[in-house]
């Protein structure tokens, strides 16, 4: 029996968090695991799997189970960090090959891949017939799509002039007075809940990032803006062309439906390249997951946007600087971004992209910010973009973290100097990512939201520091965005 092969920086780079890497190392003693095993199957890799219960300071040991082929974790223990401790530990005893193999696993193990495989199976048959199989009566069901639709709108337009409404009295006297008299978040938050019930979800998502930027006018500003340009792109939607119309929808958090998008798209195989990711605790406990993939040969950039359960694993795990070959489907956008695993496509794992070919990443970094403006004037309707920044230096001023970008590939003919953009970096990252560059330039991507730029990734030059041959990645961004 073949044994899959996992290194233990693989491992670690799946780690949503420094404690918990520093956790699970503490776990990695075959003494903890009094049972463990792995089974790697010819036939199908989906049923390839590893698994151990790992005493804890309960009197039942914790079941911990991973599938090996696309990564998936599952754990009884009450972690609400993915994957858990127990998970990786238990992955770094089977990278060091500790884990001895096994004919089949436990009841409890072969249940989780039975059901595993029933939801996959289910999920693309569910999609396959909702692709071919066509309505009874196609004009009836047209119509009643178009009544909700038209009611949906009616909703969105109402809450829209009651914001509008608001907008208009707080600019009138003045963002000062009102950042100063402090804004009461309780308003922001009637506010956002309005929109909720006007079927706006999106513009409430605004709000309430609006919320935490009321004390301060410079900041507040750009997202008042970004309220207003919602309102007027939906009053005049019947003039947008079909992709800004999209753009628009997601914008103001219409559903989006992955099968749809799936069917009516084309699929984009490449081998993408994992640039980062963070997860967020939303409402109600539900987790939302981003990634960031590059196509190392199309040179396209996805965003993947995922929501799980707390305690509930995502169905696909991607471990940030490694290459997965897959199809992606691109939702409808004047500036694709947002994509979608395509149906059926298992992805798989390529040899770690620790030496990222320097054309894949120069090509998109040389030009950064002039590809942010195209992207951003494409879709002026989006906040999150992605950022790369090519030869960054990351400095302190003022108590403010900040990227200063090299001027001769980025700025103006006319400019004088480097352009700087604030960071949003705790201090511990930001003094981890200044040591680990050695005073060398950084390759560095991140997200940009409109006031400052997240670093997700670093990327080292390798060889010749003028014209290196490929670049390294040296740091990744570690735990959860507030």
């Amino acid at each position: 029996m073949s044994h899959l092969s996992l290194s233990e920086a693989e491992v670690l780079a799946l780690s949503p968090d420094a404690a918990s890497t520093k956790a699970a190392q503490g776990l990695t003693s075959l003494t903890r695991w009094p049972l463990c095993g792995y089974r790697a199957s010819a036939e199908s890799a989906d049923s390839s799997a590893v698994w151990g219960e790992c005493q804890g300071s309960g009197g039942s040991p914790y079941q911990t189970q991973v599938a090996l082929s696309p990564l998936a974790f599952k754990c009884s223990c009450p972690s609400r960090k993915f994957p858990c401790k127990h998970s990786l530990a238990l992955l770094l005893l089977y990278a060091r090959q500790q884990v001895p193999a096994q004919d089949s696993p436990p009841d409890w193990v072969q249940h989780w891949l039975d059901n595993r495989q029933a939801q996959a199976e289910k999920k693309t048959a569910k999609a396959a017939q909702k692709t071919t199989q066509a309505p009874a009566n196609p004009a009836k069901a047209a119509q009643q799509k178009q009544q909700r639709t038209q009611a949906r709108w009616e909703k969105i337009d109402l809450g829209l002039q009651e914001l509008e409404r608001w907008l208009h009295d707080l600019i009138a006297q003045g963002l000062a007075p009102a950042c100063a008299a402090g804004e009461t978040v309780q308003r922001w938050e009637h506010l956002a809940a309005r929109m909720v019930d006007a079927q706006a979800s999106g513009v409430a998502a605004v709000l309430q990032r609006a919320s935490t930027l009321n004390h301060d006018p410079k900041a507040l500003l750009p997202t008042l803006a970004h309220l207003q340009l919602l309102i007027d792109a939906t009053r005049q939607r019947e003039q947008l062309p079909a992709p800004l119309l999209a753009d628009l929808m997601a914008a103001l958090g219409w559903p989006q439906d992955k099968a749809e998008v799936c069917a009516h798209t084309p699929a984009h195989e490449d081998d993408w390249l994992v640039l980062g990711h963070t997860l967020q605790e939303r409402e109600g406990r539900m987790l939302e997951r981003q990634v960031w993939l590059h196509g190392l040969h199309s040179g396209h950039t996805a965003w993947l946007l995922d929501y799980s359960p707390a305690g509930r694993a995502f169905e696909q795990a991607w471990a940030c600087g490694h290459r997965y070959r897959c199809a992606l489907h691109f939702f409808p956008s004047a500036a694709p971004l947002r994509a979608t695993l395509a149906p059926n496509s298992n992805p798989a794992a390529l040899a770690p992209a620790t030496a990222a070919p320097i054309p894949a990443l120069a090509a998109v970094g040389t030009d950064a910010l002039q590809l942010l403006s195209a992207r951003s004037g494409a879709n002026p309707l989006q906040f999150t973009q992605p950022l790369w920044g090519y030869h960054a230096q990351v400095v302190l001023a003022e108590g403010q973290w900040l990227a200063c970008l090299h001027p001769v590939l980025h700025a103006a003919p006319s400019a004088s100097g480097p352009y700087t953009l604030p960071l949003q970096l705790d201090d511990a990252q930001a003094w981890q990512l200044l040591a680990l560059s050695g005073g060398q330039p950084l390759h560095l991507f991140g997200r940009w939201d409109g006031l400052q730029w997240l670093p997700l990734s670093a990327w080292l030059p390798q060889g010749s520091t003028t014209t290196p041959t490929h670049w390294q990645l040296c740091w990744h961004h570690l735990g959860d965005i507030a």
